[in-house]
């Protein structure tokens, strides 16, 4: 039985892997346009935004946990769950409108000082966090395949429409406002998709009970604290260039920054497997750790297939991608291979520590990595380089400690599951 559903996360994870590697394959083409025919500042304030859209969407990325999770045990109560997971979401996604209004001074800032853009934007990120739960529904059913093509709708719409931008001559804000309203529509045409095709899974539960909604509360309030916090280390590097150095330099940096999220991409893939199966079985520790170890093992592999290469040969791929324009990028090639690596790292042990309910301690050293982060950011604001292997110091600090930690309990727990037997 352990063989069989060993098995299964290599089986699924490629269904999974290769339907989401081939949207990154596009969301990489669309880098790659964007990134020549853009100026580069827009292209830095384009990624900007798809910073904040990656932290906003920790409320989505908390609904897909916490669906496929608690729906993949629990088959009896998904209807339940699923309705009150949607108006928390409904709820967050309104506290976080007020909250992004207030910042109003500083985000506008960082998006080159244009109220369009941010209006823009405002509605840009919000919509994108709904998409996501409809992925946990796929993923807590098992429908890994329609999960994959799920996940291709906003990056095939994002492509189709920039091709037909490089036929149009629009001037710098025009392509901007574009960009943006494509990832509006493609996050609206996926919530009507997902919206539709779900409702088969919850036909049958749709009889209240006596289900406590506390627990969900309790439980989603936890994974949404995590999220957040691990959303911001992964994308601190990109909003600290913002704020103190002006779009240019994010621009030059978010193209070499394709290539080192490669490795985050795959992580995705393998962590949206991962979650569900561990969830399945939390009461077997030991299966678990396993699941945990391999997940980390393939990360591994990948990064020494990948990485390496790109860095060795990073200038003659910058020319033949971006062309000469970027040539000053290659410097931060190195930094933004072990940014993406540290927090790649992370996002498993998050995916992992969720699954077996045990987040506490991982919590309080995210929020202290990011004090420490912050000050040493204010410190170091005039140097780019420093603050940049600063924020992949500081993720792979937290890593290790938060392996070792898993790992003594991981070896006690399979110690007295031993014993039991």
């Amino acid at each position: 039985m352990k063989k069989i559903e060993g098995k299964e996360l290599e089986k699924n994870s490629i269904i999974v892997l290769f339907l989401t590697m081939l949207g990154s394959a596009i969301n990489y083409l669309c880098q790659i346009i964007m990134g020549n025919f853009f100026t580069i500042k827009n292209y830095g304030i384009v990624n900007t935004i798809f910073s904040l859209i990656l932290i906003i969407s920790v409320i989505g990325t908390t609904s897909f946990m916490l669906i496929s999770k608690r729906l993949s045990k629990k088959k009896n109560e998904n209807y339940k769950v699923y309705r009150y997971v949607l108006k928390l979401v409904n709820s967050s996604v309104l506290i976080i409108t007020i909250i992004l209004i207030c910042l109003y001074p500083i985000l506008n800032k960082m998006l080159g000082h244009n109220n369009i853009t941010f209006i823009l934007t405002l509605l840009c990120v919000m919509s994108s966090v709904y998409p996501i739960l409809y992925q946990g529904v796929y993923a807590s059913v098992g429908e890994f395949l329609k999960l994959g093509l799920f996940t291709l709708i906003i990056p095939l719409i994002k492509f189709v429409g920039i091709m037909i931008l490089n036929f149009i001559n629009l001037n710098n804000n025009i392509e901007l406002y574009f960009v943006i309203v494509l990832i509006i529509f493609g996050n609206f045409i996926s919530l009507l998709i997902g919206t539709a095709s779900s409702r088969k899974y919850f036909k049958k539960m749709s009889v209240e009970n006596n289900y406590i909604n506390t627990t969900v509360k309790v439980e989603y309030l936890n994974i949404l604290i995590i999220n957040s916090l691990l959303m911001f280390l992964m994308n601190v590097d990109v909003l600290s260039l913002s704020y103190f150095y002006d779009s240019k330099i994010v621009g030059l940096y978010s193209s070499v920054l394709v290539f080192g999220k490669i490795v985050y991409y795959f992580v995705s893939a393998l962590v949206t497997v991962m979650l569900p199966m561990i969830a399945k079985n939390d009461d077997k520790k030991e299966y678990a750790y396993k699941i945990l170890c391999q997940t980390l093992f393939y990360t591994t592999i990948l990064t020494v297939i990948l990485l390496i290469p790109l860095n060795v040969f990073a200038k003659e791929i910058l020319n033949i991608i971006f062309g000469n324009k970027y040539d000053n990028a290659v410097s931060y090639m190195v930094y933004s291979s072990l940014i993406c690596l540290s927090y790649s790292l992370n996002v498993i042990l998050v995916n992992y520590l969720v699954g077996i309910n045990k987040t506490d301690f991982t919590k309080l050293l995210f929020a202290i990595g990011i004090v420490i982060l912050m000050i040493c950011l204010l410190i170091f604001n005039d140097e780019q380089y420093i603050s940049l292997i600063i924020i992949a110091i500081i993720n792979f600090i937290i890593f290790i400690i938060n392996f070792i930690k898993i790992k003594q309990e991981g070896l006690r727990s399979i110690k007295n599951e031993e014993v039991r037997s």
